[in-house]
């Protein structure tokens, strides 16, 4: 069993040296970050349902059994793209199972066992010609949406038929890899970059299919080429959306018709996702530079206001892998755990109290 528990060696003075956002690092204080298993492996999306945690990996679904112990619960070579929770027992994953073939699979004991789904996503029926990017269910109507490479989809019948809501199948772009649905809004926002390498941001009403461009707002504060990797909306705030991706972090704070930098850099650092604790309203994110064999610090972003202000924590190992794809501040009971998986570095649990100002 591999133990990375409680590394206390300090990174530097406290407010002494400064990120490539500008940020003062702060040391790591005492063991806010603890090892929890999958090192080696890309965590692209962590997930829970009900008192189940998931990680979605480049092989295969795992399931978490504590401390750092995982069970692979799917085939190994299953590279991972997306998973969703529709239902408590009832989830669905798009996977690549070989070069150029993807295919969308579905558990419903909780992601015990995955079965392979017959779907026309990508418009011929009974087969799927083009990659799931992202997915997300509306419970209150049972629909299901997605984006591929350019195109939003929304399905009634769990994954199995689709239709198009905005853009085309077969799109010419490289991906929409950022889908969020906004319950209090009703509708849809979806974004990633097209074929030249733009940033792409659109939002569409959910009921009436019409869409608006966020793509030039957005633009206007990140570096070219750049992508819109997620879209994170202010618990009980309706107006205040938060966009992440190659280069930064934005905020609206009219639904996405202005936008204001609050964690940008000039070297198109990734940041690919972004988490609200809705109790207290702290934002969590971390960033990745675009290296895929060589180690990097682990490090913590973290706004107690909205994101006017950021102090930065940053993991004491040298060695680790440590560039943030995904976050999850998962449940427990009355208990809030944040969970951060890494591009090579596994999982790692944040202890929330012991980040503070």
């Amino acid at each position: 069993m591999k133990m990375k528990l409680g590394a206390v060696a300090l990174v530097c003075v406290l407010a002494a040296c400064s990120n490539s956002d500008g940020i003062s690092i702060r040391p790591e204080p005492g063991t806010a970050f603890d090892y929890r298993g999958l090192d080696g492996l890309n965590v692209i999306a962590l997930e829970q349902t009900a008192d189940t945690l998931l990680a979605a990996t480049n092989e295969g679904i795992y399931k978490f059994a504590g401390e750092d112990d995982w069970t692979l619960v799917s085939p190994q070579g299953w590279n991972t793209i997306a998973i969703t929770a529709l239902y408590p027992s009832h989830l669905l994953a798009s996977v690549q199972t070989g070069f150029g073939t993807f295919r969308l699979v579905e558990s419903l004991n909780s992601g015990d066992n995955w079965t392979v789904i017959g779907t026309d996503f990508g418009g011929l029926p009974g087969e799927q010609t083009e990659p799931i990017e992202k997915l997300v269910f509306d419970d209150a109507s049972g629909e299901l949406f997605a984006t591929g490479y350019d195109v939003l989809a929304r399905s009634s019948d769990f994954g199995r038929s689709w239709s198009v809501v905005d853009g085309n199948w077969q799109g010419f772009a490289t991906g929409m890899t950022a889908l969020a649905f906004s319950v209090q809004n009703r509708d849809v926002w979806f974004g990633g970059q097209n074929a030249i390498e733009s940033v792409r941001l659109r939002r569409t009403d959910r009921d009436t299919g019409n869409s608006i461009d966020l793509s030039d707002a957005v633009a206007a504060w990140l570096p070219m080429p750049s992508t819109i990797k997620s879209v994170t909306f202010l618990p009980q705030a309706g107006d205040t959306v938060f966009v992440s991706g190659e280069g930064g972090v934005l905020k609206s704070s009219d639904y996405g018709m202005s936008w204001e930098p609050i964690l940008v850099n000039n070297t198109s650092r990734f940041y690919f996702d972004l988490a609200i604790d809705d109790g207290s309203g702290v934002i969590y994110t971390g960033g990745w530079d675009k290296n895929y064999d060589s180690p990097q610090p682990l490090r913590l972003d973290v706004s107690d206001d909205g994101g006017a202000t950021w102090r930065s924590y940053e993991y004491a190992d040298a060695d680790i892998r440590g560039g943030i794809w995904s976050l999850l501040l998962a449940r427990f009971g009355d208990d809030r755990r944040l969970f951060v998986g890494l591009q090579g570095g596994g999982v790692y649990e944040v202890n929330m109290e012991l980040l503070t100002d």
